[in-house]
């Protein structure tokens, strides 16, 4: 017995991370699982009181947190061991899931696990379509159940065709129940129908309600209604109007979809007072001079209506809806007539623009309306000054702008009435261009041209023709008036000379002798061009090329001219003075920088184009070079000397080294701690372990733990690697060192953990039980791994040997 329970402790042996590749949740071995039971699990009844037992195991050194019972019957719970009373019958599948502290979870279920019952109910009495079927369902399920009915199936459903007296029994072991239904049937198609009389008076209005059943599968396609009276319908549910009182035979014909129909008949008694009838005739409209009489007729009825006239009849004189309620005998009966009182007069207009031209034409309508009158007049008023009496009058507008325009109308009874419009009106100026700026060779003559015909012109010139002839540059505007519209335009002329002499220049290089590239810029006009160039320098020479390059060999201000002539004998010149310097270095090698030890920072001279020498030289990838690349291991100064244009100067730059010792590792207990840092950050095997920010840190499995601190100077450095074990009560010792065998048992594959490396190689023997050495071997580091994987199932023992001392630890291997 106790070697059982010591091989059930070893496979649920969480392995150590980062020496095996399995999930840190996930146990080895298959005695670690869910379990449960009840203490009863079966009754005849509908009731029944059950006891769970959580009867799981979890991984050595773990335990439960929680549980998740799922009885079957939609509850939960998540007691530990639940008591829990079934109250229905049936047969149910438990389920219970647990969760451990360290995330390890695993599910148990078991199939119709708890039975109650049968208790059985087949509904209540029904009835059937005739020639349909029926389906009965003993609704009791589940393993070892049986089924009997009357018509001998045995299945838990069956389907009947007729009517009669059907019973089921179910037996499950050593319990039964029976149930009886009576089934009856009834037509496929069942005409039926309501009322609801909606009236006290005559003409009653009766509202009719379709109630119609018909068998699963067909359906009502068609209604017809007879109302006794002579009147149909086809809708469903229709309103019928009785306009007398008597007793009437109602009659619901329906057709469904198979052709069938049929017929039922009800009695409808109608027996109530006339009510008023009222008629105020269709909407209408007056013209406001005239007055409109309306009638409610029922000379002995009592009126209302929406004017609050109390009387038979109702004068109009305004626009809207009139309504009247009359009550007659205790009847009630209203109308409602739209009304509309037309103004005798009602000016309206239309016009149409002819844009695009000066004068704006505009062509205006008179679309005004009469009502039992006669216009006789029309005046207009186009809101520029100038009116109209034209029924259909055209007018010229010269401006833009915006105008009222006003049409007042006139009828044969003394009255009148304005209407008015706003009018926004473009006019098109009169087109005036006398082209693009322009220029013109010196002593030449232009001619401008106003461009449009038959006009009167104003020059600024004085002049007043259609054409001018301009010789000076400046200015030049005309005025052109047609038609009461004007237009302007404004020309500016430029004379040009037949040369213009320019150049610029370009000076490289900072140091003597400088070079400096002419350009000429020159610009030729009027037909001539340039045929000489004649440049001096300043220095006392000259050149006659047209783009020169001139080396100057000292420094100082040149008056620098270039002289140009044309083909037609024309010479003019252009200076510009030009300074030469001599560009001494500047040299700014930064400010000074910290780094940490082991950084890579970077130089700068601060200055292009010269010749560098960087000292010291070591820790320097190149001091011959603007920006070299320094990794000092301390704090240094570093010399640049910078030559450029024959002078030399130079500048320092320090580089201040922080250095951070590389931080030690202790174990203290079960923890692994740290040197003090700022920040800390552990490491397994090379890679990060999350959350791992503490100084200290309790290891998870075995490995080699490193932690990377960064100081309070900001520097960071990682420490040397440390191999730790986690201890146990079973640990085995070897002069100091901890030994441990992982997994154990094993499938072959096996690590032998050592908590230091020992002072010289250990001596390694696999001996069978037998006393038989089967392998041999020498282990120096923390972590040997042993293949294994060719041996037999069984007990096997490791020894070692270090120096004198022995140690034989068990494996097994399955």
């Amino acid at each position: 017995m106790k070697t059982v329970l010591r091989l059930v402790i070893c496979a649920c042996l969480v392995i150590p991370l980062g020496i095996f590749a399995q999930g840190t949740n996930s146990p080895n071995g298959t005695n670690c699982r869910a379990a449960f039971k009840a203490d009863t699990t079966n009754t005849c009844g509908s009731s029944l009181l059950v006891q769970f037992t959580d009867e799981s195991r979890v991984p050595d050194g773990d335990h439960t947190t929680n549980w998740t019972w799922i009885f079957g019957d939609g509850t939960v719970s998540n007691d530990w061991n639940p008591t829990y009373r079934y109250t229905r019958s049936g047969v149910y599948t438990v389920t219970l899931i647990i969760k451990t502290n360290s995330g390890w979870t695993d599910t148990a279920t078991r199939v119709d696990y708890i039975a109650l019952g049968p208790a059985l109910t087949l509904s209540c009495d029904t009835t059937m379509c005739e020639g349909g079927t029926l389906d009965l369902d003993a609704g009791y399920s589940g393993t070892g159940v049986t089924y009997l009915w009357n018509t001998g199936e045995t299945t838990k459903k069956i389907t009947i065709s007729g009517p009669g007296e059907y019973w089921v029994q179910v037996n499950r072991g050593d319990c039964q129940d029976r149930d009886t239904i009576h089934v009856t049937t009834r037509p496929s198609l069942i005409p039926q129908f309501g009322f609801a009389v909606q009236s006290n008076c005559l003409p009653a209005s009766v509202r009719f309600t379709d109630s119609s059943k018909v068998c699963t599968g067909n359906s009502i396609i068609q209604w017809k209604w007879e109302f006794g009276d002579g009147s149909t319908s086809n809708q469903q549910h229709p309103t019928h109007v009785y306009t007398s009182s008597d007793s009437f035979t109602v009659r619901l014909t329906v057709w469904d979809n198979n052709g069938f129909s049929m017929t039922r008949s009800k009695r409808v008694v109608i027996n109530m007072p006339q009510g008023p009838v009222v008629n105020l005739g269709n909407d209408t409209a007056v013209c406001e001079s005239e007055m409109l009489v309306l009638d409610a007729g029922n000379p002995d009825a009592s009126f209302t209506w929406s004017t609050g006239d109390i009387f038979q009849s109702c004068v109009i004189t305004n626009s809207g809806q009139v309504w009247v309620r009359v009550e007659l005998n205790g009847c009630v009966a209203s109308d409602t007539i739209n009304v509309v009182v037309t103004p005798t007069l009602q000016p309206k207009f239309g016009y149409q623009m002819q844009t695009g031209s000066c004068p704006t034409i505009v062509n205006f309508t008179d679309s005004s309306l009469t009502c039992g009158v006669e216009i006789i007049q029309w005046r207009w008023d186009f809101g520029d000054g100038n009116t109209s009496s034209q029924q259909h009058p055209t007018h010229a507008y010269t401006n833009s702008g915006e105008y009222i325009v006003r049409l007042t109308i006139f009828d044969n009874i003394g009255n009148s009435v304005t209407r008015s419009k706003r009018l926004n009106v473009l006019v098109t100026p009169v087109a005036v261009n006398l082209g693009q700026d322009t220029s013109m060779c010196f002593g030449e003559m232009l001619m401008l041209d106003a461009g449009i015909s038959g006009a009167s012109y104003t020059w600024n010139t004085g002049e007043t023709s259609q054409q001018i002839f301009v010789m000076d540059d400046g200015e030049y505007w005309v005025r052109v008036d047609r038609g009461g519209c004007s237009g302007s335009d404004t020309i500016r002329i430029r004379t040009v000379f037949p040369v213009t002499p320019n150049f610029d220049y370009n000076i490289t290089g900072d140091c003597l002798p400088v070079s400096v590239k002419f350009n000429d810029m020159s610009i030729a006009n009027c037909t001539q061009q340039i045929v000489q160039w004649r440049w001096d320098f300043g220095d006392g020479t000259t050149s006659t090329e047209q783009h020169p390059t001139h080396i100057y060999n000292s420094s100082d201000s040149f008056a620098v001219r270039l002289t140009v002539t044309t083909d037609g004998g024309i010479t003019v010149s252009k200076s510009k003075k030009i300074y030469i310097t001599n560009t001494a270095p500047v040299v700014d090698a930064g400010k000074d920088v910290t780094i940490c030890k082991g950084d890579i920072v970077q130089l700068d001279a601060g200055i292009d184009g010269a010749t560098y020498v960087w000292t010291p030289s070591g820790h320097l990838d190149d001091p011959a070079i603007r920006r070299p690349l320094a990794n000092p291991h301390q704090t240094t100064t570093y010399t640049v000397s910078v030559t450029k244009c024959n002078v030399t100067v130079s500048d320092q730059v320090t580089v201040y080294v922080n250095a951070l010792e590389i931080p030690i590792v202790s174990v203290d207990g079960e923890k692994l701690v740290s040197s003090k840092a700022k920040t800390y950050q552990w490491y397994k095997n090379g890679d990060i372990i999350a959350g791992a920010k503490e100084r200290s840190y309790k290891p998870l499995g075995a490995g080699h733990y490193s932690v990377r601190v960064k100081g309070f100077n900001g520097c960071v450095v990682e420490s040397n690697k440390f191999f730790f074990i986690p201890s146990s009560k079973k640990d085995k010792w070897m002069k100091g060192i901890r030994v441990k065998l992982s997994p154990n048992p094993s499938h072959g594959m096996v690590w032998v953990l050592l908590s230091n490396p020992p002072e010289k190689p250990v001596s390694l023997a696999v001996v069978d039980r037998y006393g038989q050495r089967l392998f041999t071997t020498t282990i120096s580091s923390n972590s040997n791994l042993l293949n294994l994987s060719t041996l037999a199932r069984g007990y096997y023992t490791i020894e070692l040997v270090l120096g004198h001392e022995k140690l034989c630890l068990p494996l097994i291997i399955h």
